[in-house]
């Protein structure tokens, strides 16, 4: 699990419910609510979520 997922897990997870909820009952433009919402989550920590994951992958997919 990548330590920003201890950190900021209840943030990001939240932040994802929201814009699935938000996409689900939005009748306006999509692509800019994601383009938002994927602004904001990088923001939050997701860049750093991503880059933790990739690495943990990595180490894994080497052990192979």
């Amino acid at each position: 699990m990548p330590e920003i997922q201890r950190e900021r897990g209840t943030i990001l997870d939240d932040m994802e419910k929201e814009f699935r909820t938000l996409a689900i009952v939005s009748a306006g433009d999509i692509d800019a609510l994601y383009a938002d919402f994927k602004k904001k989550y990088l923001a939050e920590g997701g860049s750093d979520w991503i880059k933790q994951a990739t690495e943990i992958y990595n180490k894994e997919q080497a052990a192979k």
